[in-house]
């Protein structure tokens, strides 16, 4: 798992640096990843189901809840600012990440139906197509305006 969450917090890490690239970060993303986090942090750590076991388990879902809501927060915020297609694909594609991963904690460290692995690979996959997909959105629309200069 430690393996996976790394390598996960990377591609999302290198998300977050797309959307910062398309546009500045600015005080109100960082509000909106504050909302979320401090959200999902009291759901994840307020909530008796959960068993995290050893202590390096909560730090480990703690940073990566850190990133996972910034890259969230910025696609969402990148799309109310500028409705394009590439951020539309972006910020669907971040919120089923987000979903997805949390269907991943749910069904590793709390003991839940089936429905959360079934939840978790049915965004999951969706969820990676999108954002995929909205970095071809994104060079379409560089070469658009690049034209029309």
């Amino acid at each position: 798992f430690i393996a996976g969450a790394a390598t996960f917090a990377m591609g999302h890490i290198f998300y977050l640096i797309t959307y910062c690239v398309i546009d500045k970060i600015r005080k109100i993303d960082i509000i909106l990843t504050l909302i979320i986090f401090v959200g999902i942090i009291s759901f994840l750590f307020g909530t008796p189901i959960f068993d995290f076991g050893e202590q390096i388990m909560k730090v480990i879902v703690l940073l990566y809840c850190i990133i996972i809501c910034a890259m969230t927060a910025k696609a969402i915020m990148n799309l109310y600012r500028s409705r394009t297609k590439a951020n539309l694909f972006f910020a669907c594609g971040s919120i089923m990440f987000f979903f997805s991963d949390v269907m991943l904690v749910l069904n590793l460290f709390a003991d839940t139906s089936n429905i959360t692995h079934i939840l978790c690979h049915s965004t999951y996959f969706p969820g990676q197509w999108m954002l995929s997909y909205g970095i071809f959105r994104l060079v379409d629309e560089e070469k658009e305006r690049s034209c029309r200069r």
